[in-house]
């Protein structure tokens, strides 16, 4: 079923506003990203005064895919290895009046900052030069074509609004794997939106390739320009498409979105067919193809992010606007009272509640679960104790997607913990908020996907350091995603 003409006009139109009005950058945030770029190339410069440390600035900020809220991120490159442990990155950053935030157990260590006098959030890793690749290919891929970049920014808008949009925290797909998504598809219109710009691989298989970094690929950019012109659809239909394709027809079975090759392979073919559940999302890493970008979403949260599609597909079928598919996904009453959320606002303003008069002796743990059929779930040893959130006044549309975890909702003075577990496929029918407490330790909570905030506070005299912080509080059991963030106000 197509769009009627009518229809698709309408819907062009309103991306191309919602692009032009609220998603490209402006000029006051280009200038307050390349102020905080220069101070913390100061910081660096003023703490080793010695050492050659080159600053690479990726990601969304430069791959013409950024917005004004979008975070900086940085790849530091130098010999000093130093500098490859991420708490020493962040006592240094600390030094300088940044609130830091380590995430050591990441494929690429880094460390999340908070600069209080520009608010910006940033993330930086140390000698991780493959994304500067990956930044410069999806340049590429905007420069091709006028369209790919309001398309792929009207997706990537509405995966952050719909809360699809956090691999590391929620159990969903990063921002580059919407990318590669969202590229992919105009890959295999008929004709072509954009060409395949890589060599085909030595080996489909992953067992046979891995480890292998193949960096290679066309960025001739002026040979490129004219490639799509024989494809004439709008943006609304292509975004139509999009998620009628993802909705009704990709097979999550058996199918792996390639970049690389520009089509859908078979998972046998990848040698991805077995040792996973059948059901997970497979989009193979165009660089390190061995690589599954979707690993973040379990079974369950891939039927969440499909019934997503679904959603958005019905509403523009049923000739609905481009702004009620991006509506911010509010979670029912029952489980709002008790949600924190993963991302710190970004805002003029920030309340901060008054600290809690008594001494964290011990933790206090709270929890928000998304199930009600996981009763029989074994949980937290601690007393369950009503939540302690952040300020009200905080908005879900101010909240920034990098500065993940609440890092500047610390308000109690505490050191706070945060673990995401992948969220539920039944969303508005099963956000239940129900809570368990018992006997049984943290160790063997999860027992099934859910959606789940978990927040410890205890004494800060107790903890000195973020590194005692992350020894303590990790739990190695069936935790999928653990992050830890230490402050002292």
């Amino acid at each position: 079923m197509e769009l009627p003409t009518g229809l698709e006009k309408s819907l062009t139109a309103q991306i191309l506003h919602t692009y032009e009005t609220r998603l490209f950058p402006s000029a006051e945030s280009i200038e307050i990203k390349r102020a905080f770029i220069e101070k913390f190339a100061t910081m660096l410069v003023t703490e080793f005064p010695d050492w050659e440390v080159d600053i690479h600035v990726f990601g969304s900020s430069v791959n013409g895919l950024g917005t004004s809220r979008s975070d900086v991120d940085i790849c530091l490159t130098t010999e000093h290895r130093e500098l490859e442990n991420v708490f020493v990155l962040s006592r240094v950053l600390r030094k300088h009046g940044m609130r830091t935030y380590c995430v050591p157990r990441a494929r690429v260590p880094i460390v999340k900052i908070w600069d209080p006098e520009l608010r910006m959030a940033a993330d930086i890793n140390v000698n991780n030069t493959i994304a500067l690749h990956n930044t410069r290919m999806l340049q590429t891929f905007v420069a091709a074509d006028g369209r790919v970049r309001p398309f792929v920014m009207a997706i990537k808008n509405w995966t952050k609004s719909r809360e699809i949009n956090d691999a590391a925290f929620g159990g969903t797909l990063s921002s580059y794997a919407w990318a590669i998504l969202a590229i992919h598809f105009l890959q295999t219109r008929q004709p072509p939106i954009v060409p395949v710009l890589h060599p085909p691989a030595k080996s489909l298989r992953a067992d046979e390739c891995a480890g292998v970094v193949d960096l290679s690929f066309d960025d001739d950019i002026t040979g490129l320009r004219e490639f799509g012109r024989a494809n004439t659809e709008s943006l609304g239909h292509l975004l139509y498409a999009f998620f009628r394709t993802y909705a009704y027809e990709f097979d999550y079975r058996h199918q792996v979105v390639s970049l690389r090759n520009g089509c859908y392979l078979d998972k046998a073919q990848k040698g991805w067919d077995s040792g996973r559940p059948a059901g997970i999302f497979c989009i193979e890493e165009p660089f390190s193809t061995w690589l599954n970008l979707a690993h973040s979403a379990n079974t369950t949260a891939v039927e969440g992010i499909r019934q997503e599609f679904q959603r958005a597909f019905c509403i523009l079928r049923d000739g609905g606007a481009y702004d009620q598919v991006c509506e911010v996904y509010q979670r029912p009453p029952s489980m709002a009272q008790d949600y924190v959320p993963m991302s710190a606002p970004v805002r003029n303003e920030y309340e901060v509640p008054p600290a809690p008069t008594r001494t964290h002796s011990e933790y206090e743990v709270t929890q928000s679960r998304t199930r009600s059929d996981y009763a029989a779930t074994p949980a937290l040893a601690y007393p369950i104790t009503p939540s302690l959130s952040a300020s009200s006044t905080i908005v879900d549309s101010e909240f920034s997607s990098s500065y993940s975890a609440g890092l500047v909702q610390s308000p109690y003075g505490a050191y706070h913990s945060t673990t995401a577990l992948p969220r539920v496929s039944r969303r508005e029918s099963c956000d239940s908020g129900v809570r368990y407490g018992s006997t049984h330790g943290a160790r063997q909570w999860y027992a099934a996907p859910s959606h789940v905030a978990h927040h410890a506070f205890a004494a800060p005299d107790k903890l000195s350091d973020l590194s005692e912080l992350d020894e303590q509080m990790t739990l190695r059991s069936q935790f999928a995603r653990m992050a830890v963030t230490a402050f002292k106000n």
